[in-house]
């Protein structure tokens, strides 16, 4: 054969053209580029617009979140006042007095009454109700169409208190024809419910109490009842199940036959689930939809994604640069000084970055304990220590116990959250001499020099306790943790293989003899394997 140039083929041909004629073979090279350029700027932008719309999409939903919770806690308040009122208003003796004995004088000072405690606790209507449902006290008794006398016997809220539970209800006033939500309380006369206390708020003033925002709540049918926006009332949002009940239905819970839509759009915006609300011309937003079923409602909760239109009138502008540069840099790339300078660039940048490599490749990013390979060599160097010293050198294997329930339970981040708490409570907790890795999921390590197992069994006893002793603060839960742990030793009698095994099998028998313990090499038979110990840790072979 014949011998080969370092250069042959088509690299070759190519170089002698690039030096006989530079600019035509720059030319040509870039006109059969461009459409690579093209198709690489494009992806390189659709790439940025994604990131930085879930960098964006992010902010909105932690904003979101919190904007939820104060809501939710504003409505949960907000809603045992008024529970409070109607119990405030049940347990009066007058109340009581009329429901003994309703005679007309009574029934008169009990409405001037109900007049002043809606008049001083801010509500619409406060009235009385016998155990049948009928009114016989209210504060509009002076109305030319007055409760008194009404039959509110099919009212949930009534049904709900006559069993002697709060009655809640979203609801069309039956004589106002205003809708709102009532509260109602039992009237007891000793184990009798003798009646039913009830009160009413408008939608517009409790919307008010809650401070909303751009937020709503709908009643589970999805017709909104709560909104900062009187224009949302009584819309439905798309796919309400109000659409198709039933028309006597719609017009017995809603008055109304049918609904006008609250708009909320889906947004096309790539790699985000984003909705516009109320109009497309306005801001996307996130939205988070949180049924709230004590109350029968569904909370819709909204944040704008800021920055969004931002993104847009930059997309074109970054793809006509990334074209631009990728060009210009291909151009200057075909230049041999070029070429050398990037090379030696690159170069240097690829020593630092396989010098970064080289730490990260010994310690484990999340608990900052070094990891297996960085452990084997830690061993490795304090047993050659031990062959020149002659003193002992303890190792424990260290295994959360169920520590796969943190996950499925509380989501992997509240897993990763564990693991760097338990290392952080073993390293606080042990002698500076010792060394902690984490050589697996939620297995570790721990390295003992010039400790006997004695010693290190006593040593992990403790380091057991304190674990056992400091669980994980998660808001308001306390996760408590446990470990297993296999102890072995070494008086320069074994290699670095068998102290691991001897390890590795007083762990499994940990684990088999019912986990938070340590056991320690001595004390069972290290020559078999996993599969020779029954389920309560005893060796099968004889």
């Amino acid at each position: 054969m014949p011998k080969m140039n370092a250069i042959s083929g088509v690299p070759a041909r190519l170089h002698r053209l690039f030096e006989a004629e530079p600019v035509r073979s720059v030319c040509a090279v870039m006109l059969a580029a461009l459409p690579l350029i093209a198709a690489g700027a494009w992806l390189y932008t659709a790439a940025w617009e994604r990131k930085t719309i879930r960098q964006a999409v992010i902010v909105a939903e932690a904003r979101c979140e919190a904007q939820k919770a104060a809501i939710l806690a504003r409505l949960d308040m907000t809603f045992v006042q008024y529970f409070k009122r109607a119990r405030l208003l049940a347990k009066d003796s007058r109340v009581g007095a009329l429901l003994r004995n309703p005679t007309p004088p009574r029934a008169t000072d009990l409405n001037h009454y109900l007049q002043e405690f809606t008049r001083d606790l801010d509500l619409q209507r406060a009235y009385i109700l016998d155990a049948q449902g009928q009114c016989i006290a209210s504060d509009d008794y002076a109305a030319p169409d007055p409760l008194v006398g009404q039959s509110f016997a099919d009212r949930e809220y009534f049904m709900a208190a006559r069993r002697g539970e709060p009655g809640f209800q979203f609801a069309v006033g039956r004589v106002t024809g205003v809708p709102g939500f009532f509260f109602a309380a039992p009237i007891r006369g000793g184990d009798t419910i003798l009646g039913v206390a009830a009160v009413k708020i408008h939608l517009p003033a409790l919307a008010g109490r809650i401070h909303l925002g751009s937020n709503f709540i709908a009643t589970n049918h999805g017709v909104v009842v709560l909104s900062a926006n009187p224009d949302d009332l009584l819309r439905a949002v798309p796919g309400a199940a109000a659409l198709s009940l039933p028309r006597q239905e719609r017009l017995t819970r809603y008055a109304r036959d049918d609904f006008a839509l609250l708009p909320v759009i889906p947004a096309d915006y790539p790699g985000a689930r984003l909705y516009h609300v109320r109009g497309e011309a306005g801001p996307p937003f996130v939205m988070q939809l949180v049924p709230l079923p004590a109350y029968g409602l569904l909370g819709y909760f909204l944040q704008e994604v800021h920055g969004v239109g931002a993104i847009d009138a930059q997309f074109f502008i970054r793809l006509y640069l990334a074209v631009l540069g990728s060009a210009f840099v291909l151009v200057v790339a075909l230049s041999l000084y070029a070429y050398l300078a990037r090379d030696a660039y690159f170069h240097r940048n690829l020593l630092e970055l396989n010098e970064k490599l080289k730490a990260q490749a010994l310690y484990d990013p999340l608990t900052g304990c070094p990891n297996r390979l960085r452990f084997d060599a830690v061993v490795h160097q304090e047993m050659r220590r031990q062959d020149r010293s002659g003193r002992p050198l303890a190792l424990a294997m260290v295994d959360l116990d169920y520590f796969k329930q943190v996950n499925d339970s509380h989501g992997h981040a509240m897993g990763d959250r564990m693991l760097a708490h338990v290392a952080g409570v073993l390293r606080r907790n042990m002698r500076d001499t010792d060394t902690l890795a984490r050589i697996g999921g939620e297995e570790f390590a721990v390295l003992m020099p010039e400790t006997d197992e004695s010693g290190a069994v006593r040593l992990m006893g403790r380091l057991l306790e304190f674990l056992q002793a400091s669980p994980l603060a998660a808001g308001e839960l306390a996760l408590a943790q446990t470990a297993s742990v296999g102890v072995a030793a070494s008086s320069g009698d074994k290699d670095q293989t068998q102290l691991q095994h001897e390890a590795d099998i007083a762990l499994y028998v940990a684990k088999k003899r019912g986990r938070n313990r340590v056991v320690a090499a001595s004390s069972i038979d290290t020559r078999v394997s996993p599969r020779d110990f029954d389920d309560g840790g005893v060796c099968r072979i004889a």
